[in-house]
């Protein structure tokens, strides 16, 4: 299964060593959190789709694909809003979104392939609209993985 994951730095250089990465947070937290999931979070969605909901949760370093075996995974889901819409009358609303989402809490080569990453670089563009920057930044870098 195709998936992506964003992340730090940090996070990513482990990754590229082949380390075994834990993490057993319970993103939940009792009922105040807004994702079921446990540990390191995964997404289905692109990319540029992803960031849109997730901007101002996630480490916005860089974005990590994966091909993770159905059966190393957990389906989770997350409420989310999505972007924020504005009427006639100059009314934003933010709606919430569910989504589908998978965790782990051991990240690992014998468990994720690591398929290579995306930069994600705030500062080249306008700051509320990071999917233009990943579309850029592959237009212009061919050797990034395609998503």
């Amino acid at each position: 299964m195709i998936l992506y994951r964003f992340c730090s730095l940090k996070e990513l250089e482990a990754v590229q060593r082949g380390e075994t990465l834990v993490n057993t947070t319970d993103h939940y937290r009792g009922g105040a959190g807004g994702s079921t999931s446990v540990g390191f979070c995964f997404t289905p969605d692109p990319p540029e789709e992803a960031f849109r909901y997730l901007k101002g949760i996630v480490c916005p370093e860089v974005v990590v694909k994966y091909n993770i075996p159905r059966e190393n995974l957990r389906q989770s889901c997350g409420k989310y809003l999505s972007e924020a819409t504005t009427d006639a009358d100059g009314r934003t609303t933010l709606t919430p979104c569910l989504k589908t989402e998978y965790c782990m809490t051991e990240l690992s080569p014998a468990r994720a392939h690591y398929l290579g990453f995306i930069p994600v670089c705030p500062d080249l563009v306008d700051p509320d609209d990071h999917a233009i920057l990943l579309y850029c930044y592959r237009s212009t870098h061919p050797q990034t993985p395609e998503t």
